[in-house]
């Protein structure tokens, strides 16, 4: 069997986001949470054709969504929408989008500070 063409293929965003709250959230919480947010925007029928997937990246209160280019914004707005996850308050940013999953590997595990983008511009 041939492979198919890379112009044929699915073309996937990898979403990096921030959890902000001030109680302890783990990853089966946070990736319910996040599910349910875009589902509740989205509907199950997009959720399928958006291929949305919480990866297991998860560090500093950040994690990876896998999610079809064509959805990235529906993503974006369910994301803003989630006002609490498992009964606490919390709130769900975006801080990056790549083509690439090492690129947002290293974007996850970088620390957050007010400088750190100032220090990309010196380099």
């Amino acid at each position: 069997m041939k492979p198919i063409l890379p112009s044929l293929r699915e073309k996937n965003r990898y979403v990096v986001f921030k959890v902000n709250s001030n109680e302890k959230l783990g990853f089966g919480e946070v990736k319910k949470g996040v599910e349910n947010g875009c589902f509740k925007l989205m509907g199950q029928l997009n959720m399928a054709r958006a291929g949305l997937r919480v990866m297991d990246e998860w560090e500093n209160n950040k994690g990876v969504i896998k999610v079809s280019n064509k959805y990235l914004d529906e993503v974006h707005a369910g994301l803003l929408f989630i006002q609490g996850i498992n009964g606490k308050k919390a709130g769900v940013e975006s801080v990056y989008v790549s083509g690439v999953l090492n690129k947002a590997k290293e974007r996850l595990r970088e620390r957050d500070s007010p400088f750190s983008n100032l220090k990309k511009e010196l380099k």
